[in-house]
């Protein structure tokens, strides 16, 4: 095992250990909906959302296997890497009532109490990932993974300032459906160089 290859399994274990409490918490949060599931409300944007993040959190872990031969390793690249999956974590931390409120919260009244930080976190994690590629090559080219990732921060922009209903589901489901075309676009397979 070459030096880069050992210095990324190093770092890499915090990494995972973040993204394993990310998806703890969201399945944790399920569960809970589904044990109080007859006085639980549900509110299937939130739902949708939660297999989101879970979504995101394993795109993380699965693109993060391409810096195994990355060969120049700072404590900026290390933490904006680390970065990632922890404002996930704390999105899904936000997303599904806590055990204290599962048995009678609503939701929606959740989603709507969380919404503008979730959303706010969400385009923090875009930006995050802008910022990780500027460390990780030096400059941030321009294609398709660029475009899709402003595209993106629209998604996470339009419901931090409209509560309407409409918006917040049409939000939901596009945005599931763009994460859907990225990981079958981009990340179908593992990049190994």
């Amino acid at each position: 095992m070459s030096g880069n290859s050992d210095v990324f399994t190093y770092l890499s274990v915090l990494i995972s250990i973040v993204i394993g409490f990310g998806m703890s918490q969201i399945l944790a949060g399920v569960v809970r909906v589904l044990h109080h599931r007859r006085s639980a409300k549900i509110y299937w944007p939130t739902l949708l959302w939660a297999l989101n993040l879970f979504l995101l959190l394993t795109l993380v872990w699965w693109s993060d296997f391409s810096l195994l031969h990355h060969d120049h390793w700072t404590f900026a690249i290390f933490l904006t890497t680390l970065a990632l999956p922890t404002v996930l974590y704390i999105n899904a931390s936000l997303l599904l009532p806590g055990s204290e409120r599962a048995a009678n919260a609503s939701m929606e009244s959740v989603y709507a109490d969380n919404r503008r930080l979730f959303f706010g976190l969400q385009s923090v994690v875009v930006a995050l990932s802008f910022f990780q590629t500027y460390l990780l090559d030096g400059h941030i080219a321009p294609g398709l993974d660029t475009s899709l990732k402003v595209g993106v921060i629209f998604l996470t922009i339009v419901p931090i300032f409209s509560k309407a209903e409409g918006v917040q589901r049409a939000i939901a489901v596009a945005n599931f459906a763009w994460l859907l075309f990225y990981v079958g676009l981009l990340f179908a397979n593992v990049r190994t160089a």
